[in-house]
């Protein structure tokens, strides 16, 4: 296991390099693409498996919070993003309904364990995944349908369940392993946790970047701006989020932006129908590298930030 010891340790620097091995491999993506989907679902049992369960009901006990929480992120994020840029007249652009579809999307399924991995609060970030889970089959027909005027091919009850699946199984998985935890495999796998999450999020990130690389080689400066966008888009939630909510306390409100930031993807591209603006899928793909290297690059800041004895309040 000493490989995944050091994939451990390096972990963010291994995740920032990784989306640029899903580019320079196109031929994997298409190989890949059918583990998208139960990468994803692996990620979210380790992060139940290394949750603290004790600071996970704390927070549960405090709804006020994590209902302010959720509705920034589900619902004001996107009207705003939809509202400023209707302001500039591009709000059916392919780029620009890709954003506010990007706004609309709960946090990552991995976001429990990045937050664990760069030292935010992963038991406040399971929190909020898994309540955003539940309310997006509510949310973002809305913001869809509502909103952006697009359909989806899933019903309500069908979108609902496949959530449900995702996350009920998850965390039953996760709860048999709690049970077994002086287990020398369940150990193990607690002990390399961070390694396997590297592993997995490589295969998500290739999966998911079929197509960009010919696109990148047909149209290179349209990518790049694209690219930038994406970064822009991810630090400006995060960033605003965050000042927003320090009345929580750094560490909380640090852990608020990031989910902001980081939003599930893969779930729109799964219920969305497939004759959509071709640019959304390729923003949701470069969306990637902001997710995949934002948390090197944060880590460090993360960690001055939350020096003072007021940063990790709440």
């Amino acid at each position: 296991m000493n490989w995944l010891k050091l994939l451990d340790r390096h972990a963010t620097k291994f995740l920032a390099a990784s989306v640029f091995l899903a580019l320079a491999l196109p031929a994997l993506a298409a190989l890949l693409r059918p583990l998208l989907a139960p990468s994803v679902w692996g990620i979210l049992v380790l992060a139940m498996l290394r949750t603290d369960w004790a600071v996970f009901a704390r927070h549960v006990k405090q709804p006020h919070r994590i209902a302010a929480s959720l509705a920034w992120i589900l619902l004001a994020c996107p009207i705003v993003l939809w509202l400023a840029l209707r302001g500039l007249g591009v709000e059916s652009d392919g780029i620009a309904l890709a954003v506010v579809l990007m706004a609309s999307a709960p946090p990552l399924m991995s976001t429990p364990a990045l937050a664990l991995i760069i030292g935010l609060d992963g038991a406040l970030a399971l929190v909020l995944m898994l309540a955003a889970m539940v309310l997006a089959p509510l949310v973002l027909p809305f913001m869809i349908l509502g909103l952006l005027g697009l359909e989806i091919e899933l019903s309500l009850w069908e979108f609902a369940g496949r959530l449900l699946l995702m996350v009920g199984s998850a965390g039953l998985v996760a709860f048999a392993l709690r049970r077994r935890r002086g287990a020398p495999p369940v150990a193990a796998l607690e002990n390399n946790a961070n390694g396997v999450v590297v592993i997995l999020m490589l295969v998500f990130a290739i999966a998911i970047m079929d197509g960009v690389t010919p696109r990148l080689a047909a149209d290179p400066m349209f990518v790049v701006i694209v690219l930038a966008l994406a970064f822009l888009v991810q630090a400006l939630l995060q960033a605003v989020t965050a000042l927003g909510f320090l009345w929580l306390g750094r560490r909380a409100a640090f852990t608020v932006g990031f989910l902001a930031g980081n939003r599930n993807m893969g779930l729109l591209l799964a219920t969305l129908p497939a004759g959509l603006h071709p640019d959304i899928a390729l923003y949701f793909a470069l969306a990637q590298f902001p997710i995949y290297i934002l948390p090197a690059l944060l880590k460090p800041l993360y960690g001055r930030l939350m020096e003072s004895p007021r940063g990790s309040a709440g």
